[in-house]
């Protein structure tokens, strides 16, 4: 069918030549096509639309230029202003009567001009969303057979399944994220299998709120995300972290608080490590009586700067190429919240915003592997364990609360709470409260955040009769926001916090999952390797590697899109239980003597690093070394790179402050039971420390710069496989790193404060240190020390099947074969 002298396509030369694109957008190709019928519909729609959206780029070029010239913003103005955009926005583009051209249009060239209170501010906003959906109109012939292919799929979607995706909001919410290129119908029936088993009598409910919000915040999202979201690294987050409070780090004296604004300050400190991955601790309203992670509110705090200072924050560390991730408090929230304010009150909706237990009674406790274990009975007789997080305060899981106080018909309910008294779990099975969670991380990805680490997630989903902890609900809810975020960004990651062995924290990776059209994993993304943590302690405090590579060679292999998270020292409590009975006694005196609090049944502790290393600078080095050397990915705690000791003042500061909010939950608790160890390793670290750390080059400073350098240029550190080495002595941590697009680095370390020498068996070295024919009489192998770019020599005695290498008390080297030179 040819086009009507009304919708001649128009040349490409003839199409005005926009003064900000790198390049002009042509469609004269398009025109060469040879189609059918149908096929020539969509080329014919595809060159009218190109050429009625620019013109209405001119028109809102010249509406902006008039508003940019008008010195008065007067409502004359604007009642003007408001008319010319109704009339504009009333003017249709040439199509044929057609459905094909109205979908293409409303998939390809979506603009909706929304009249907010800053209208040139928005108006531009639109601007940048027109021509960027210019940008991406294909521009060969293979570009537009895929779409023509992709549309003409999506009409036959139309055509099949228009009567049952209507018949009810949630089906009628799918279909228009379908349609708008946001879902895929392969996803939209893996979302409905996820939501039945978590809502099976309602699961319709849950289904139409997750795609309204998918809806609502894609169509919201902002041309700046997007964009970045394009370009992109798809592993951005195997790249090193480092994480921090943000009220704690460069404050400008050791007593002082920070707030975004003054986060914003720190960035080039960061950006001098070597760093682009940055994970914020709290940042919700709290009382903060845990550490902010009480939440009375979902937005940031007001002693940060609040909302305002946060999206500046977000802002700048955008455009200096941070990828910023947050906590995702979802477990529980503050007595203080508004939501638990209104369930006080005896308001229904709001009740079932949390868990109640009424009437369950408390029968027994007893002591499991170092936990405190709570035994309940409910009124049918149903018996349940929970594990009782802060046995030195509280032993309880009830909230008792008299709703209706200021009417004739008082009534006491019992809430569950997993945590403190002050902090009420919610009902996370409740729809209400999911489609809250859903407009709170949509809000955020469109504030620009790339990673949410998921809270206490074990204990999600709690079920009368059994302990809780990691249900297959618990899994299903996981993977639900999982791909929740990945709908509105195929950026955005996910970090479960999973307290547990290597093997049991796995599970909350997933499976391989192809979501939205791409490989991916159903569960987390990046995964906090707890029990490496403990045997890097192990290996570092007790200078000895059997620890370490007991657990290397038995870790579980992730799925490819996922990896570790390797830390040497965090935010909470150091976790004994991953050690035997014996080990832990000794680690938990080790921990006492260098200045830390055991507390929990010598199950967890608190101390810095530091501390625990004699604050011996080159000895906390060679740790973060090692700690680069697990496979995965590292992550530094704020003040580790400057050695940062134990903070006695601020966690006397703390228990004060924690024992006037205990009072003020009226929990009475005597001064010693108020005190946190975990806060000897917070508080303030002022910014002229870490300048001085900076000027003065300290090892642990400059071990951080060359490995985040190296890692970023050198696959075998950053992604390649770890073989260990025999390296003679229980002292020295010996491997070859390999990866398929770079060469073998041999990666050492003395862990001990004495000289070692370094012998590997020839026959380990050979495979990746080979030397050439006519070399075979040298009894040596050139290699070069990539941290220092100084030259070493592996020795080998004559006859001798080992290679030596004489190694400093704290020494490490990344060791490369210097082909060619036999120096």
């Amino acid at each position: 069918m040819e086009p009507s002298s009304s919708q001649q396509p128009v040349s490409s030369s003839s199409m005005p030549r926009l003064p900000y694109s790198t390049s002009e957008i042509s469609t004269s190709s398009l025109g060469n096509l040879s189609r059918t019928s149908s096929e020539q519909d969509v080329v014919d729609s595809l060159q009218n639309l190109c050429l009625s959206y620019q013109e209405r780029i001119a028109a809102l070029e010249e509406e902006i230029q008039q508003l940019v010239t008008t010195e008065t913003f007067d409502s004359s103005v604007l009642s003007q202003y408001k008319a010319r955009i109704a009339e504009w926005k009333g003017r249709a583009c040439p199509q044929h009567d057609h459905k094909l051209p109205r979908l293409l249009e409303e998939r390809l060239f979506p603009v909706a001009i929304h009249l907010l209170e800053d209208e040139l501010s928005r108006l531009r906003h639109e601007l940048e969303r027109t021509v960027y959906h210019l940008q991406i109109i294909p521009q060969t012939v293979d570009d537009a057979d895929r779409l023509i292919a992709e549309q003409l799929q999506k009409i036959r979607l139309v055509d099949t399944w228009t009567t049952f995706y209507l018949q009810n909001p949630g089906n009628a919410a799918a279909f228009e994220a379908i349609v708008k290129g946001y879902s895929t119908l392969e996803d939209v029936e893996y979302v409905k299998e996820l939501c039945l088993v978590l809502q099976t009598g309602s699961w319709e409910q849950l289904f139409t709120r997750f795609f309204r919000a998918v809806v609502h915040f894609r169509d919201m999202k902002s041309i700046d995300w997007i964009r970045r979201d394009k370009e992109l690294d798809p592993n951005w987050y195997k790249e090193p972290w480092y994480y921090t409070y943000v009220q704690y780090f460069g404050t400008k004296d050791s007593q002082a608080l920070c707030t975004f604004d003054d986060l914003i300050e720190m960035l080039p400190y960061l950006e001098s490590l070597g760093f682009r991955n940055l994970y914020l601790l709290p940042h919700y309203e709290s009382p903060l009586a845990d550490g902010g992670y009480d939440v009375s509110a979902y937005r940031a705090r007001k002693s940060l700067g609040g909302e305002e200072a946060y999206l500046r924050f977000m802002k700048a560390a955008n455009s200096r190429g941070f990828r910023v991730a947050t906590d995702a408090i979802f477990n529980h929230t503050s007595v203080e919240h508004r939501w638990f304010r209104r369930a006080r009150k005896g308001d229904k909706r709001y009740i079932d915003y949390y868990l109640l237990r009424n009437g369950r009674k408390k029968i027994g406790e007893v002591e499991r592997n170092g936990n405190v274990i709570c035994r309940y009975e409910d009124p049918d007789k149903t018996i349940s364990e929970r594990i009782c997080i802060f046995p030195d305060v509280d032993r309880t899981h009830g909230l008792l609360v008299t709703t209706n106080t200021d009417t004739d018909n008082p009534t006491v309910l019992q809430f569950y709470r997993s945590f403190y008294p002050f902090q009420v779990d919610l009902n996370l099975e409740n729809v209400l409260v999911l489609d809250e969670i859903f407009h709170i991380l949509g809000e955020e990805v469109n504030q620009g955040i790339l990673g949410k680490r998921m809270d206490a997630i074990p204990y999600w989903i709690k079920k009368p009769g059994t302990d809780s902890d990691s249900l297959k609900e618990t899994h299903i809810l996981h993977s639900l926001l999982k791909t929740f975020l990945r709908h509105l960004s195929s950026r955005v990651i996910v970090i479960p916090e999973v307290v547990k062995s290597a093997r049991s924290a796995a599970s909350y990776i997933g499976e391989p999952k192809q979501l939205l059209g791409q490989w991916d994993t159903s569960e987390g993304d990046l995964l906090f390797a707890f029990e490496m943590q403990a045997k890097l302690r192990e290996m570092n405090y007790l200078q000895t590697v059997v620890p370490f590579w007991q657990l290397v060679l038995e870790l579980p292999r992730l799925p490819e899109r996922a990896d570790w998270l390797n830390l040497l020292e965090h935010h909470d409590e150091t976790y004994l239980s991953f050690y035997s009975d014996q080990v832990r006694t000794f680690m938990a005196s080790y921990i006492q003597q260098h200045g830390g609090v055991v507390y929990k049944n010598e199950s967890s502790a608190g101390c810095r690093y530091s501390n625990c290393l004699d604050n011996n600078l080159e000895r906390l080095a060679t740790a973060i070394f090692t700690l680069y050397m697990c496979p995965g990915v590292p992550l530094i705690y704020y003040g580790l790179e400057i050695g940062w000791e134990n903070n006695p003042l601020h966690a006397t500061l703390a228990q004060q402050w924690q024992q006037q909010i205990f009072e003020k939950f009226e929990l009475h608790l005597p001064k010693d039971k108020c005190f946190d160890p975990r806060e000897l390793q917070r508080g303030p670290i002022p910014k002229s420390k870490l300048e001085q750390a900076i000027h003065q080059k300290l090892p642990t400073i400059e071990i951080i710069r060359q490995l985040n350098d190296l890692w970023r240029h050198r696959p075998s550190l950053c992604s390649g496989q770890i073989y260990p080495i025999d390296s003679g002595h229980r002292s020295l941590l010996s491997m070859i790193r390999v990866a398929s697009k770079d060469v073998p680095l041999l990666c050492v370390a003395n862990l001990s404060p004495q000289p070692l020498c370094l012998t590997i068996p020839n026959w380990q070295l050979e495979p990746y240190f080979s030397k050439k024919k006519e070399e075979r009489e040298e009894n040596h192998i050139a290699v070069i020390d990539l941290l220092t770019q100084h030259r070493l020599v592996l020795i080998q005695q004559p006859h001798d099947s080992y290679f030596l290498l004489d190694m400093a008390p704290f020494a490490r080297f990344i060791l490369q074969q210097q082909v060619g030179d036999s120096t």
